[in-house]
């Protein structure tokens, strides 16, 4: 039996670690040394997971605003070469606002959980 080296040594990125989790099993470790093994590879199943929903969620709501802020540019600038309403104007340059105010939103959401998932 094979007792598993310092935490430290162990790999941060999760295919080479489920390698050599896979390898680690082979050379037929103890029981606090497969303890060690498995809880690393949990702890970074997790982060893989956050990190995939955090880029998830990021472009599912970045794409959509996308559309909302060209089109309302496209708008804004109709608006001004053809004299549109006053406050057809106001509204357009309302929905620029908030189009943008959300954008400002979501990077922060998307930063704050980057930093909590450690990337």
């Amino acid at each position: 039996m094979y007792h598993w080296p310092d935490r430290k040594l162990w790999p941060t990125d999760y295919d080479r670690a489920e390698r050599l989790y896979r390898l680690a099993l082979a050379a037929d470790l103890d029981t606090e040394g497969r303890a060690i093994v498995m809880d690393r590879l949990d702890d970074l199943r997790r982060t893989r997971n956050k990190k995939d929903f955090i880029n998830t969620i990021s472009h599912d709501l970045r794409n959509p605003l996308s559309v909302i802020k060209g089109y309302s540019d496209i708008l804004a600038n109709a608006a001004t070469e053809n004299g549109f309403d006053k406050s057809m104007v106001l509204g357009i340059r309302a929905i620029q606002r908030s189009a943008q105010r959300m954008v400002a939103m979501i990077d922060d959401l998307v930063d704050s959980a980057r930093l909590e998932v450690g990337n």
